[in-house]
């Protein structure tokens, strides 16, 4: 087959393995719409090419002006994923493109552009780097990836994954015969992994709204939903600002940022206040702490870890009343203020705590001083390991 009809080739086997994992995925599934969004891609993929290398097509663009629309001349796939972006934004969309991007460079394989640079790896092909397999070995593993992730963060892995991939590869590819573009794909590349991490954080506020939703909208709720919210907002625009301090045309990044951050960086995270209100619900409300911790593995109060600390909670919240009355004690003058324990037995003496009393202040001692223990080991232990080092 003639190497110009490669390129065309493998774009319309890539259209249709698009469209089939699609049709497959999408429920339900809008073929019209998704092929809209794969030609627009395209069509900015081609654009994007003409405009990275605009100096040296040019002139040939003025002789010839079909150029412009003939799909052998080059495409960047960096700029495919604006079209799902534009037109169609779902899950099956983007769990489709990365396969579909793989079959694509398999022209630039057949056709032999897209070389690397000089290697002595074995596996180098006439002494280059293969640096279209290795995109499609990225790519299918990005496919895989995808596959079984769920649903709501294809968009952030496709788009961190392919800029990921092209940082990855790029300084193995030598630059076109065209010469290198006005702009590095490894600027463009940046710019989709931080884009994918400002969907992601979106991904993550709207899964916090839902769950809010979904538990009823409980008013107790309420400073953590604000807390993760915020959170999420602050890292969302601080990856939009660092994809604006990073793009290299300055003058772009100066409009973008007039569209996108007019009065500047306003999201500042949660302040200590609100920090402060989720301590206060989480440690004092018992029904907040079992819906943040539903489903997941609850491990036994004498187990390390989390579960001496929450047994150590439980022990502690109890003994609240009693250490409220012993502070009213010394306040009032019916006893003198003294350490630890003392005081505890002083009143008991003196008949203002009970045996009961006594006993869950004691608990809660325990309990604390069980839950803050580190890398604490018995004689016997040390014993033990020392035997087995000598």
């Amino acid at each position: 087959m003639n190497a110009a009809l490669l390129q065309p080739v493998a774009l319309c086997a890539a259209f249709w393995t698009a469209l089939f994992l699609y049709a497959r995925r999408a429920r339900p599934p809008q073929p019209l719409r998704f092929a809209c969004a794969l030609a627009l891609g395209a069509a900015l993929a081609h654009a994007g090419w003409l405009l990275l290398h605009a100096p040296a097509v040019w002139p040939a663009i003025r002789a010839r002006p079909g150029l412009l629309i003939d799909p052998s001349l080059g495409f960047c796939v960096l700029f495919a994923p604006l079209g799902l972006l534009l037109l169609e934004r779902s899950a099956a969309a983007f769990a489709s493109l990365p396969l579909a991007l793989a079959v694509a460079r398999l022209g630039c394989l057949a056709a032999g552009c897209c070389h690397g640079t000089p290697t002595a790896m074995p596996w180098a092909v006439a002494g280059l780097h293969p640096s279209a397999l290795y995109e499609i070995a990225g790519l299918l593993a990005l496919h895989g990836l995808v596959s079984r992730a769920e649903a709501r963060f294809a968009a952030p892995l496709v788009l961190g994954g392919i800029g990921a991939l092209r940082l990855l590869i790029d300084p193995l590819r030598v630059a076109p015969p065209l010469g290198a573009p006005i702009v590095p794909p490894a600027a463009i590349a940046a710019a989709w992994l931080a884009l994918a991490a400002v969907l992601a954080w979106s991904y993550l506020a709207s899964a916090t709204l839902k769950r809010f939703h979904d538990d009823g909208s409980p008013a107790a709720d309420l400073p953590i939903l604000r807390f993760a919210c915020e959170t999420c907002f602050e890292r969302a625009e601080l990856a939009l600002d660092g994809i604006l301090r990073n793009l290299p045309t300055r003058a772009t990044a100066a409009a973008l940022r007039v569209l996108t951050l007019s009065f500047g960086r306003r999201e500042r995270g949660p302040d200590d206040r609100l920090g402060g209100e989720v301590a206060r619900v989480v440690l004092d409300d018992a029904s907040v702490r079992e819906r943040l911790t539903a489903g997941i593995y609850q491990p036994s109060p004498d187990e390390l870890g989390l579960g001496r600390l929450d047994a150590a909670l439980a022990d502690a919240q109890a003994a609240l009343p009693v250490e409220a009355k012993l502070r009213r004690a010394v306040r009032d003058g019916l006893l003198a203020h003294a350490p630890g324990d003392a005081l505890a037995r002083a009143a008991h003496l003196a008949g203002l705590l009970s045996n009961d009393d006594l006993a869950l202040l004691r608990d809660a001692d325990r309990a604390r001083d069980e839950a803050i223990q580190v890398d604490a080991f018995s004689p016997e232990e040390f014993s033990r390991a020392r035997s087995r080092t000598t």
